[in-house]
């Protein structure tokens, strides 16, 4: 019997390995961004976040980098789907707003965050 969820457990495991999202971002994100992005300073971010009614969001994996010759940090925030969501972006958006929200709870500095869905199921 195969696992349930063994397409999510495969992409966190197989994405969570920095070389792994690097060849990914080079293969198949515009070159003027990814000639840019400083893909052996990828680490790896917390992945999850409490949001304002204490329940939790889980993002399937966030990567921080340097970007270009400025002192800026980006986020990759890698979202796996293998069903069809009709309104995937309000799921983006509070992983973003929650994720911005700790950045400015630990007095940092926010950083710009570039979600990326990789969508894998049967239906168009």
């Amino acid at each position: 019997m195969i696992p349930k969820h063994i397409h999510d457990r495969f992409f966190k495991e197989a994405f969570s390995r920095p070389e792994v999202a690097a060849d990914f971002i080079r293969a198949y994100l515009p070159a003027s961004f990814s000639e840019q992005l400083k893909t052996e300073t990828l680490t790896r971010q917390q992945d999850s976040h409490i949001d304002d009614e204490l329940s939790q969001h889980y993002v399937d994996l966030l990567f921080s980098a340097q970007f270009g010759n400025d002192p800026i940090v980006i986020a990759l925030l890698f979202e796996h789907k293998s069903y069809p969501e009709e309104y995937p972006h309000f799921q983006l958006m509070r992983y973003l707003q929650n994720y911005w929200s700790n950045q400015l709870k630990e007095k940092q500095k926010l950083c710009l965050v570039i979600p990326i869905v990789i969508y894998h199921g049967q239906a168009k």
